[in-house]
């Protein structure tokens, strides 16, 4: 639909401008999220000429209107109905590669293995966290890598209790 149209419809005088707005049905009505699908986008297919974006792809590439093909399709609606699973009770998405390196690298500068929330390094981090989920594009709430959180998983750390503890695995380097 137009811009006018949308704008009338959304009731909102600061709509974005674009050539076009898609609205779903108020039948089918669903609070709005952000999603982000940079780690999606590289599986992605649309038909017609170019199936694919570029490996060093933007977000002005999404901006052309494209028809995903049907599997493509499927990929975002599962990552849709996660987002609405973890909207509704409220869970955090499991930690990635690059937050539990910086929680390894807090976790081996205590020198006591007491994760208290109120600590410097814990409230550095969970701040850090909490910067970089919403660069990213992720919805964030009040639990979000809040200190409760990063103060657990560096627990969850120290006790071993997503595999293997690290007491038993780390070694220092010997020194000469």
């Amino acid at each position: 639909m137009s811009q006018a149209e949308a704008t009338r419809i959304l009731r909102k005088d600061d709509l974005w401008e674009a050539k076009y707005h898609a609205i779903t049905p108020y039948k089918d009505k669903v609070r709005c999220l952000s999603i982000n699908i940079t780690r999606l986008a590289g599986k992605l297919r649309f038909q017609g000429g170019k199936d694919r974006l570029p490996k060093k792809f933007k977000g002005q590439h999404l901006q052309r209107m494209r028809t995903l093909t049907d599997e493509s399709a499927a990929i975002l609606d599962e990552a849709w109905e996660f987002a609405i699973r973890d909207e509704k009770t409220g869970k955090n998405p499991p930690w990635d590669r690059d937050e539990l390196i910086l929680g390894l690298d807090l976790y081996f500068q205590f020198d006591k293995k007491r994760f208290v929330p109120n600590e410097r390094g814990i409230v550095e981090l969970s701040e850090l966290l909490r910067k970089r989920m919403v660069f990213l594009g992720s919805a964030i709430n009040e639990k979000s890598r809040n200190t409760n959180g990063v103060s657990k998983k560096l627990w969850n750390l120290s006790s071993g209790s997503f595999g293997r503890s690290i007491r038993a695995t780390y070694r220092p380097a010997p020194t000469s």
